[in-house]
């Protein structure tokens, strides 16, 4: 849209607009120029991904999360050649589907790529990169909940029996006794062993914090 189309569209709806309607037709019409124009120089879709990942990481995102955006939304992008500014969510679901044709991805696996295509769409268009994410129109993809079964005793002593240090038997135990993940056992330090009441911060993802009561498992005679 240039000016000389907004001054022709001005002049035609002059006979049917006030003045305060004019005026704001003529901003419209201004900032929908702007934003043309803004679209014509739009940037690869390898050079917002990376703007994405910057941005995220700014935001205090660990390492390995950014690794799972660039992995995810890259890999999908791969399958279309079209910018992501002018993507469709038709296009978004065929990607989706490619993807897991070729991969044979579980549901929940897909529906976290469709999570991080969804994060990274949002970005887009808080940006003033897209008009509106595309990806809003896909729903989470349903998934069967998986109950995994815990060990029985018999199983724990005989873990605990081929613990050849006191290292590998402590870890045995605190995982057991807390419930606590690999990943934040892995990132406890000691200073975060409070001794005095026996508990232990720790913390894991960004939605998961908190802190685990260590109990003490007397030794069998």
């Amino acid at each position: 849209m240039n000016r000389e189309l907004i001054q022709y569209i001005m002049q035609r709806m002059a006979e049917w607009l006030d003045n305060r309607q004019m005026i704001v037709l003529q901003n419209t019409l201004d900032e929908s120029m702007k934003m043309t124009e803004s679209r014509q120089k739009t940037k690869s879709s390898e050079e917002l991904l990376t703007e994405f990942i910057a941005a995220k990481r700014l935001e205090g995102r660990s390492e390995g999360t950014l690794a799972v955006y660039k992995n995810s939304i890259g890999q999908l992008l791969g399958y279309t050649d079209r910018n992501v500014c002018v993507m469709t969510t038709e296009d978004i679901r065929n990607c989706l589907n490619r993807y897991q044709e070729e991969h044979g991805t579980s549901r929940v696996s897909l529906d976290n790529i469709r999570r991080n295509l969804s994060s990274f769409f949002k970005w887009l268009e808080d940006e003033n990169h897209i008009f509106k994410s595309p990806v809003r129109r896909i729903h989470k993809i349903k998934t069967t909940l998986v109950v995994r079964e815990t060990y029985a005793d018999e199983e724990l002593e005989k873990l605990r029996d081929i613990c050849g240090e006191i290292r590998n038997l402590a870890i045995i135990d605190m995982l057991n006794s807390t419930g606590m993940r690999v990943g934040e056992l892995v990132k406890l330090n000691r200073k975060d062993v409070i001794s005095k009441n026996g508990n232990a911060l720790c913390s894991g993802r960004e939605t998961r914090k908190g802190s685990y009561i260590l109990t003490q498992r007397q030794s069998s005679t």
